[in-house]
């Protein structure tokens, strides 16, 4: 890390806003999983994001019946809607 960018404050940006992206990509990823149960396709999610992470179409369908395996749904904050969470808890 270099010094300018540790007095700047700019590494508490570039933390918080890395953090904040990972997060929105693993909410998309679950969202999909959970809208495409039941369908032969992946449903609201473009499946070259999951070629470039390395899963070709059988694996995304594996990945997907895990996290329907393991995830459940809570309210979101402040909202009427669920948001689906990974099931890291246990």
């Amino acid at each position: 890390m270099t010094t300018t960018k540790i007095i700047s404050g700019m590494s508490v940006v570039d933390t918080a806003s890395r953090r904040w992206a990972s997060a929105a990509a693993v909410q998309k990823i679950m969202n999909a999983a959970v809208k495409s149960e039941g369908s032969a396709k992946v449903l609201g999610l473009n499946m070259d994001r999951m070629r470039a992470l390395g899963l070709d179409d059988e694996m995304t369908q594996r990945v997907f019946g895990q996290i329907r395996k393991h995830s459940y749904k809570e309210p979101a904050p402040g909202s009427k809607r669920q948001l689906v969470q990974g099931g890291f808890r246990e």
